[in-house]
């Protein structure tokens, strides 16, 4: 009696050894998902955040191009239309949208007044479509790109190397890049090559492009 008494309680043992065995493995296998779902959120929000910052570039080189085609129209003697320069309508257009804060009202206008301007078929609208052709597509726009971007990034510890910038990719800038992941056990198994995970963001649209004449998309590497 004593003896089958004693097989019990190391059935019993055993078990509960299995039972205590399986729930580790269940709650490490719970953990690395919700690590992993909170990495690719991570990543997801590096690249939304650094799309943004981007686009925010882009804007900044545009607002340069105005100001140079305006110089531009002045040192060829050439009369405004309305006595209204590019950057007076602009402001004139910002002022309509109250409702939005600064930047928003003026990145707005600068699209409406731009694609109005750049949809005209006369000599002053082909200058200044050479003009922000040339300013966004410098090397200086460029490497400023690739700055605030990889700035973005490494500021939110994703990764930099491979991560790309698709300028524009429909009138829109996307990029794309990754962070890595750890796992809290076993993190040995992982090849390295399996460690990134991916995610896509994508700014708002900038909707002058499409009137842009000659514009080729242009994909930007980081390293």
């Amino acid at each position: 009696m004593s003896k089958q008494f004693s097989n019990e309680k190391g059935n019993i043992a055993l078990l509960t050894l299995g039972l205590m065995s399986v729930m580790i493995i269940m709650f490490l296998f719970l953990t690395n998902f919700v690590k992993v779902f909170s990495i690719k959120e991570q990543a997801s929000t590096n690249a939304q955040q650094a799309s943004l910052a981007a686009t925010s570039i882009v804007y900044e080189e545009v607002d340069e191009a105005i100001d140079e085609y305006e110089m531009t129209l002045i040192a060829n003697g050439k009369e405004i239309l309305e006595g209204e320069s590019l950057s007076e309508r602009i402001n004139k257009r910002q002022e309509q949208y109250s409702d939005l804060n600064q930047n928003e009202a003026h990145i707005k206008a600068v699209d409406e007044v731009l694609s109005e301007e750049l949809s005209g078929n006369g000599i002053d609208t082909k200058i200044l479509n050479d003009i922000l052709i040339e300013n966004l597509t410098s090397s200086q726009t460029i490497e400023s790109l690739k700055y605030e971007v990889s700035e973005v990034i490494s500021s939110n510890k994703g990764t930099v190397a491979n991560s790309e910038i698709v300028f524009m990719d429909e009138s829109q800038i996307t990029v794309k890049t990754s962070s890595k992941y750890k796992a809290l056990k076993f993190d040995s198994f992982i090849p390295d090559d399996q460690r990134d995970i991916n995610q896509t963001g994508t700014g708002p649209e900038i909707s002058f492009f499409e009137y842009l004449d000659g514009w080729s998309d242009i994909t930007i590497e980081l390293n």
